[in-house]
């Protein structure tokens, strides 16, 4: 029952299938929810997971870096995501955007900016732009 209201409320937060929320943190589209969850070696990795919470999917594992914010394309053919990548344990040195295929697949970078953190990243309506925020030293 409880796991009833609770989903219930995430979709209602969500609006429907087409919604998105900021950061990136949940997104729902074409059927799945796309979300950042600490994995393995305490890192944050993505995973897609049925509206009902079932048939959870893996899409990144390392355990050199954390992968988190993901954004559905507006197709949902493609996810844009953050990538951080380790200096020290948990002390991450560098964010940069990637994409991959909604099933994780064909995984590539998009900036690499050593200094510079790219954050929050979310596709333009017509998919043919990535908007994201930055941060980091000297910014």
């Amino acid at each position: 029952m409880l796991r009833r209201l609770l989903l219930f409320a995430v979709l209602l937060a969500l609006g429907g299938f087409e919604a998105q929320q900021s950061r990136g943190a949940m997104q729902l589209r074409t059927g799945r929810i796309a979300c950042d969850h600490e994995g393995i070696g305490d890192d944050n990795q993505i995973y897609t997971i049925t509206p009902t919470g079932a048939r959870r999917q893996t899409l990144t594992t390392s355990r050199y870096f954390s992968s988190l914010d993901p954004a559905y394309s507006p197709d949902g053919k493609r996810i844009v995501f953050v990538r951080a990548y380790q200096h020290f344990h948990h002390d991450y040195r560098q964010y940069d955007l990637w994409t991959m295929h909604a099933d994780g697949t064909h995984k590539g970078r998009l900036t690499k900016t050593p200094g510079v953190f790219e954050l929050q990243p979310a596709w333009s309506p017509d998919g043919k732009q990535i908007v994201f925020a930055v941060a980091g030293q000297g910014i």
